[in-house]
């Protein structure tokens, strides 16, 4: 990890730098569906600037090792449980019933 982590209006995120390039680690909260509260929401992006965000370029080339790294660090949390890995597009639509508990 790079530094402290940097706070933005939804969260924090933070970056760090594998063999495979630059990734940005960004944590949110997810208002709760009404029967179990919020959730802490985790994704990993690729780190671009500011041209390269407008283009989509933080969603392309993410490295599963990354994906590997983060999920092995989540594992050694004592207060982090219930971990569940989405398809970005079946997370934007809060289909619960496509998860798994590894990338």
């Amino acid at each position: 990890m790079d530094g402290e982590p940097g706070q933005e209006d939804f969260g924090w995120y933070f970056e760090f730098e594998l063999p495979e390039g630059r990734h940005c680690c960004v944590i949110g909260c997810r208002p709760g569906n009404g029967v179990d509260g919020p959730d802490w929401v985790i994704w990993l992006e690729r780190s671009r600037g500011f041209l390269g965000s407008l283009v989509g370029a933080r969603r392309r080339r993410i490295a599963p090792s990354a994906v590997r790294h983060l999920h092995e660090s989540l594992l050694n949390v004592p207060d982090v449980s219930a971990v569940r890995w989405y398809e970005r597009t079946d997370f934007e639509a809060w289909r619960a019933d496509v998860s798994s508990p590894a990338p």
